[in-house]
This record gives structure tokens, C-alpha cells and sequence, in this order.
């Protein structure tokens, strides 16, 4: 079974109201992320137009979202997240996609990604990428979750190469933590 230390990631989840300054080089793309939502819980995919991620480009994921049980399947992988993993993730299940798969899936993703959408905040995801010979490679990301058709169905997720320094530190506390 990975450890935390032997996986090389901290998975965490904050409330959905945390200020969008705590979350240090994602806060633009968490407020933007609010402004489309606008009264809503979440905003909805449509809700966005591509120019609205220009400082992002090339780092999102689009994930579709199944339940019972939870997994993701992507719509949308960014190049450099595929240059950094050395996978390209779009139209992969995320259970399904590399080696080890299926105890890191069952450790750590699939447990976080359920804590995401019971919570319904904001995921914090950083680390190496130690499973995939890339421990040299230190990445953090930001998931953000998104409706469709009355439903949270999909995760808008941004990454920030952090390499050689560990993730940034989310200036708040979390709600839920692995």
C-alpha cells in the first residue's frame, strides 16, 4: 500500500466560501470560476469562452463525472499537463490510466474526488509525480467543481508547474484532508 510519503501528494478540500487570495496562483482562475457562477452554487461549462483562459492555456482538464462508483472520465487535457505527466488523459478514465492504477485510485484519488463532491468546495491537489518516474516533476492543482443540467457533472481543474519548490501553501484551512 503507498504512504502518503511514498505517493509524494496531499489531496485537500476547502469550503467553497474560502477567499480566492488564500489560494495563492489560483486565485484568478478561482474568481473567474465565481463570477460565472454568478447566484448559482457552480457555473456550468458554457459558461466560459476559451479566451477566458488564456493565462491558462494548455494547463486545464475538463473532467466528466460518474458516480457509484465515483471515477472521471476527460474531456479535455491540457498539452502541458500532458508533457509534464507524460500522459495524455483526454478520453482516458482516470482509474484506468497508469500504472498502479488501481491502488492509488482506491488510496487516494477515489477518496478525494468523492470528498470533493460530498463537500461540494474547492480540491487542492500537489506533489511529485513520483508514480509515473517523473519525481523530478512537482506539480499543484486547483479542482473546481461544475453543473450540468442541475447536477455537478464535471471538474474544471488548473495545474502550476511548481518544480524545483513544493506546491504553495493554501492560506486557509481545510475541511477535509488526505
Amino acid at each position: 500500500m503507498f504512504t502518503p510519503d511514498k505517493k509524494g501528494w496531499s489531496y485537500n478540500v476547502y469550503a467553497v466560501d474560502t477567499p480566492a487570495a488564500a489560494f495563492g496562483p489560483f486565485r484568478d482562475l478561482i474568481q473567474l470560476w465565481r463570477d460565472k457562477a454568478g447566484d448559482r452554487p457552480f457555473p456550468t461549462w458554457r459558461d466560459f469562452e476559451l479566451a477566458d483562459f488564456k493565462n491558462w492555456w494548455g494547463r486545464l482538464s475538463l473532467a466528466n463525472v460518474h458516480r457509484d462508483p465515483v471515477d472521471l472520465d476527460f474531456a479535455l487535457w491540457g498539452s502541458k499537463l500532458t508533457d509534464w505527466w507524460g500522459i495524455d488523459f483526454t478520453k482516458k478514465e482516470m482509474d484506468k490510466a497508469y500504472k498502479d492504477r488501481d491502488e492509488n485510485w482506491t488510496a487516494y484519488e477515489g477518496p478525494y474526488f468523492q470528498a470533493l463532491l460530498d463537500h461540494g468546495g474547492i480540491g487542492v491537489v500537489g506533489g511529485d509525480l513520483r508514480l509515473l518516474d517523473k519525481n523530478y516533476t512537482v506539480v499543484q492543482g486547483v479542482d473546481l467543481l461544475l453543473n450540468k443540467n442541475g447536477e455537478v457533472a464535471q471538474i474544471l481543474s488548473g495545474y502550476v508547474n511548481c518544480t524545483p519548490d513544493p506546491p504553495t501553501p493554501v492560506r486557509a484551512e481545510p475541511i477535509w484532508t488526505l
